[in-house]
């Protein structure tokens, strides 16, 4: 054999299994789950349609009855003949119709969510994987996430015609780019490099805008974020870390962006007067600090006029006023919440192997809640570590890490009390962000435990591959 290949072998072997995983994996993804084209809609399916009927540069583009980045989807894949919805699967709906079909106009939409799809977990798996120092918990790592991102629990989702998928990919290539970004920071940020800093951050903010104008609960991400970057705000400033304060500035802006686009699009006033129907006005106590708080009694004509104005403002003062109504329901019903992990839209007999794979998810998306208390030993063990260590790689894993929770924190907050119809559905990215936290941080749990010595590092904090 050649001794310049097998030099090549020898030196890129790790490299060379990897993508021959990803290959694995890809061809079950591509070629395993039926045709591409296929699909099914909802009941808000017609929603996201109608959104598409304006230009995308109105006025009116953050404010319509569904976001941007579903509407620019919709816009890109309209075809000449528009749309024809065929399939509409409703769950609760006696007449449900389980299976996808290939929709006229909707064959580009699909396939654009799968590219997206796939594109956004491979950058999260090699991103991930890439920082992890030792070769078996490398290759273990990119076999987990491979099989967490392409089983059907949330592979399906790119079938349905609805905000999940984007909202669930988006999700995964923002906190791939934000990884590499605490990285840099943490690693790499000299003078000789913030040309690529700033290139690394202008892409961030791109995907996260992107992923915040996908679901309403999304933005709540922007609020965590902040909050992480608030205690070193000192010590950037003091650095003049010029690149960190625009990201500060971008935030703010999307923040502020999206909280007025949110309140006069109206899309909360179904949810929040399910709320009301259902865990406030049935309830004399509820009722008595609503109306101290100016809310006219319901059957008061002036009723619909306060509500349109105050409702939001007045619940979330509730919630704050009530910390054991607003926290001790997510504790009680967290059995509940992590009970599903599948769509419920389509069950397709004709993709082969579907028990083979929904078995194996079901091993990588666990139905327990024990996932989060898991994630809370985990986040514990995280800062324990950096106390002890004080090393750059630590804290980053542990900002990392803690940005991560509380985004599942704050998502699952926001989603148990933004309606009281369809919970579980509502909180389904909350829990795909706990599951996703335990199989991530139990690989860099083992990776800096076996790498206590400080020689795994080198002086510049960079990754050093342990084999």
């Amino acid at each position: 054999m050649n001794s310049k290949f097998v030099a090549f072998l020898n030196s890129y072997w790790n490299s060379i299994l990897i993508i021959f995983l990803v290959g694995i994996f890809l061809y079950i993804r591509l070629f395993t789950y039926g045709d591409l084209r296929l699909s099914i809609g909802t009941n808000d399916t017609p929603s996201y349609l109608k959104a598409t009927e304006k230009s995308l540069f109105s006025v009116d583009i953050f404010t319509r009855q569904r976001l941007l980045t579903t509407t620019i989807l919709y816009k890109l894949s309209i075809p000449q003949d528009d749309y024809q919805l065929l399939a509409i699967n409703s769950p609760a709906a006696a007449d449900q119709n389980p299976n996808r079909l290939i929709q006229p106009g909707f064959e580009w939409t699909v396939i654009m969510q799968v590219v997206i799809s796939i594109i956004s977990w491979l950058v999260l798996v090699l991103v991930f994987a890439r920082h992890i120092r030792h070769l078996v918990l490398r290759v273990g790592a990119v076999i987990v996430l491979l099989l967490f991102a392409f089983m059907p629990q949330i592979a399906d989702w790119d079938s349905i015609l609805t905000s999940e998928s984007l909202s669930i990919s988006l999700f995964a290539l923002s906190y791939a780019l934000l990884i590499e970004l605490v990285f840099w920071f943490s690693q790499h940020y000299t003078k000789n490099t913030q040309n690529k800093v700033w290139a690394l951050i202008a892409l961030w903010v791109l995907v996260f805008i992107f992923f915040v104008f996908t679901r309403d609960s999304n933005l709540y991400l922007v609020i965590v974020t902040i909050l992480l970057l608030l205690p070193f705000l000192p010590k950037i400033v003091r650095d003049r870390k010029y690149a960190l304060l625009a990201v500060g500035g971008f935030l703010i802006a999307i923040l502020i962006l999206g909280y007025v686009s949110s309140q006069q699009s109206g899309r909360w006033k179904i949810p929040i007067s399910h709320v009301y129907s259902e865990r406030i006005l049935p309830y004399k106590l509820r009722v008595t600090f609503m109306q101290a708080n100016g809310m006219p009694d319901p059957a008061n004509p002036e009723f619909d006029q306060w509500f349109d104005e105050y409702a939001p403002a007045t619940y979330l003062k509730f919630l704050i006023n009530h910390p054991g109504y607003a926290l001790s329901p997510l504790l009680i019903n967290m059995e509940l919440f992590f009970s599903e992990n599948v769509q419920p839209y389509f069950i397709d007999p004709r993709i082969r192997f579907r028990s083979w794979y929904l078995a194996i998810g079901n091993l990588i998306h666990p139905t327990s809640s024990a996932v989060f208390f898991i994630d809370i030993l985990l986040l514990g063990f995280l800062w324990l570590h950096y106390f002890k260590g004080q090393t750059r790689l630590q804290l980053a894993w542990a900002l990392l890490g803690s940005w991560l929770f509380l985004s599942a924190c704050a998502t699952l907050f926001i989603g148990y009390h933004s309606d009281s119809i369809g919970v579980v559905r509502h909180v389904l990215g909350s829990v795909l962000y706990y599951r996703l936290f335990m199989w991530l941080f139990l690989f860099v749990a083992f990776d800096l435990s076996l790498s206590l010595s400080p020689l795994d590092v080198d002086s510049n904090y960079s990754v050093r591959i342990v084999e």
